[in-house]
């Protein structure tokens, strides 16, 4: 069974990469690779990897928000228009949420980072109102020619969130 034969997620969606916004078919966006996040976001019917208390780690910009670029703004932030409804797909099988993002807007000095404070409590409020469960948003400002091991595909980010949860990385 494909993607879009599910009624629960739409058959065309709208997306923005790095500014640049397009429509494309459910059933193309999980074809690639069938154990992505972005799979198992969509279809709801893939396994993605946890850890052994069922918490999963998600990206930000692309992956639950529209990627307009560098966000410095509350009123430039927006979710995908299905995105609590494939997290609540995903909440069948986890009931944590942790988010890892690099935000080297900041270090550009393109992203204020009381702006970036107030984006990341508004998507706290926003997993509130939806029941469900963001145990932590861990974020990453060193810009890409000077990254610590914090800036993914570092495991800083994930090594604090583990610490600060105790989450099994194992």
């Amino acid at each position: 069974q494909n993607a879009s034969s599910d009624s629960t997620f739409p058959k065309i969606v709208r997306l923005s990469v790095g500014g640049v916004h397009f429509e494309t078919s459910i059933d193309t966006l999980c074809r690639g690779d069938p154990d992505s996040m972005l799979s198992a976001m969509f279809s709801g019917r893939h396994n993605v990897t946890k850890d052994e208390d069922g918490r999963y780690f998600i990206d930000r910009d692309g992956t639950i928000n529209l990627d307009s670029g560098y966000i410095n703004s509350l009123d430039d932030f927006e979710f995908y228009e299905y995105t609590f409804e494939a997290l609540k797909n995903l909440k069948k099988i986890t009931d944590r949420f942790c988010i890892i993002t690099n935000q080297s807007g900041v270090a550009r000095g393109l992203i204020d980072p009381d702006n970036l404070s107030i984006i990341h409590d508004h998507i706290l409020n926003e997993f509130f109102y939806h029941d469900l469960n963001l145990i932590g948003i861990y974020y990453c400002t060193d810009h890409p020619d000077s990254p610590t091991s914090n800036r993914k595909p570092g495991i800083g980010m994930y090594s604090k969130a583990a610490k600060d949860h105790k989450i099994d990385l194992k």
